[in-house]
């Protein structure tokens, strides 16, 4: 009877260290499921200020910096309204024409997100697959696996391509032969849909995940170019989530302790924006990133489709269609002219002055004048070429040198000069006040060089110089500038320059990190 009774206890001991344990787990789950909807909200906060989400969606996100990246945060997140930032994507993307592969990429998979007509957008897909390195590659799987149709590539040569420069660690690079954190994971987020299907790609991505899991630093985050950063926390942990891994309770993903959501918090600024490095200024592209991967941990728990599987939405009704890469404005100075035209000739018809060669003169001078509005190139002051500022007020002279030397072996492409040299180093005049902005402007008119900003005064971004734009050789990639050897925490265009300074444009890789 005793050992019975003793048996008893034992099992009724063992039921209740169970249900404890699991209690234990739910209870953490929870904990963390709360603490990732804290940052949401707070990032959410951060970005609208005291406006409703919709509201500043409507009104603001188009002038955001990295507005694709949020658009499709934004699409993944609930049933937002996107019509206003998809309508300003698509004209974006028609009347810019980006020519980089890899951008062109992008662009039309945040199109696709955010349920744009695309029918429309010629992203020749059977030339931007693999014409831009690993990253095209990867991408262009993203397109695919979304419903863009390619005539001369498919999923599986795709991902075969991918498997194929897959390193002996387990990873990918954008070169060399060790694998990189980013690369890594952003190119097992594009294989992770095929796990099932293809024995070979889960045997790949079990190789990434060894790989991922010893690049963890001791506190559970990760350094790339030796600098520990929120962005590549977050590329790892919507790879994890994109093959149903949990990544915050994960214990190959644990270090002493510490989770991958204890690596993100670190960058947290009291504003709920994140910093690119720990106690750095606010960064768009790590808030971004960080948001879109507590997006994806989200998107597991509710059982929903991977970060970058875009179920089917239905579409908001346009506010507007560009239809046509000819700006509006020439279509309007060519009505009013047609409408001045015919009312000539109807002067001319009551004076009785009705010759044919009245109405030819007026034809020829129409004409004439739609075929000087059509052909000419009209630009803002800020894109067109013009000779060096006659500056007033002069204080001094500063020397601004573009380069890209990251890229100038990396490509073929005509436009990325081979020794990496866009401006060599040039002196301008500045007066009181001028900015880093200021300068740029002036050297790429003088010079005829391309470049494109990005964002409302007080916060530009140079998206492109030279043709050669933010994204285009990885996620990580596009234009820094540096003052006398160093990388200021403020805009181009709040930076205000003195007599002698040192400016520089380069291009980095690494967000900077691979620029000494």
């Amino acid at each position: 009877m005793k050992k019975r009774l003793l048996l008893f206890f034992l099992c009724l001991s063992c039921l209740f260290s169970v249900f404890s344990a699991q209690a234990e787990m739910n209870t953490d789950l929870e904990s963390t499921a709360d603490r990732v909807k804290n940052l949401i909200g707070g990032v959410c906060a951060s970005l609208t200020g005291e406006q409703e989400m919709q509201s500043w969606i409507s009104s603001s996100l188009s002038s955001a910096p990295a507005a694709d990246w949020y658009a499709i945060t934004l699409r993944q997140m609930g049933a937002y309204d996107l019509s206003s930032i998809r309508d300003f994507l698509v004209s974006s993307f028609e009347n810019t024409s980006p020519k980089a592969a890899v951008t062109r990429q992008k662009f039309a998979l945040a199109l696709i997100a955010i349920g744009a007509d695309i029918s429309s957008i010629q992203l020749e897909t059977d030339q931007t697959i693999g014409a831009q390195g690993i990253m095209s590659r990867v991408y262009g799987l993203h397109l695919i696996h979304n419903g863009f149709v390619s005539e001369m590539h498919t999923e599986d040569e795709i991902i075969d391509s991918l498997l194929s420069i897959q390193f002996e660690d387990g990873g990918w690079a954008l070169s060399g032969s060790i694998g990189n954190v980013d690369v890594t994971a952003m190119t097992m987020q594009a294989l992770a849909p095929y796990r099932n299907a293809r024995a070979d790609v889960q045997a790949a991505l079990d190789r990434g995940l060894s790989l991922l899991s010893k690049l963890q630093d001791e506190d559970a985050g990760y350094k790339s170019y030796g600098v520990s950063n929120p962005e590549s926390v977050s590329q790892v942990v919507v790879a994890l989530t994109a093959m149903g891994i949990d990544p915050f309770s994960d214990s190959r993903f644990i270090k002493n302790g510490y989770t991958l959501l204890d690596a993100l918090e670190r960058f947290k600024l009291p504003s709920f924006a994140f910093s690119h490095t720990l106690g750095g200024a606010e960064s768009p592209m790590a808030t971004v990133q960080t948001l879109y991967g507590l997006v994806a941990y989200e998107r597991m728990l509710e059982g929903k489709s991977a970060f970058y599987t875009f179920d089917k939405m239905e579409i908001a009704p346009a506010s507007h269609r560009v239809s046509s890469s000819v700006p509006a404005y020439k279509w309007i100075a060519a009505g009013a002219a047609a409408l001045i035209s015919a009312a000539s000739a109807f002067v001319f018809f009551l004076l009785k002055k009705r010759s044919y060669k009245n109405y030819l003169f007026i034809f020829i001078i129409l004409a004439a004048f739609c075929a000087f509005i059509f052909l000419s190139d009209f630009e803002s002051a800020e894109n067109y070429y013009t000779a060096p500022v006659q500056r007033e007020n002069r204080i001094g002279s500063v020397s601004l040198e573009i380069r890209c030397d990251t890229v100038s072996g990396a490509t073929d492409q005509m436009h990325i000069p081979k020794d990496g040299t866009v401006l060599p180093a040039t002196e301008f005049s500045i007066s009181e006040g001028d900015t880093v902005y200021d300068v740029l402007i002036e050297a790429c008119k003088t010079n005829k060089i391309h470049m494109e900003k990005s964002g409302a005064e007080g916060m530009i971004y140079i998206v492109g110089i030279g043709y050669i734009y933010e994204f285009d050789f990885g996620d990580l990639s596009g234009w820094k500038y540096y003052v006398n050897g160093q990388s200021p925490s403020i805009g181009c265009d709040q930076y205000a320059l003195k007599d002698g300074d040192s400016i520089k444009w380069l291009y980095s890789l690494e967000l900077g990190n691979d620029i000494s």
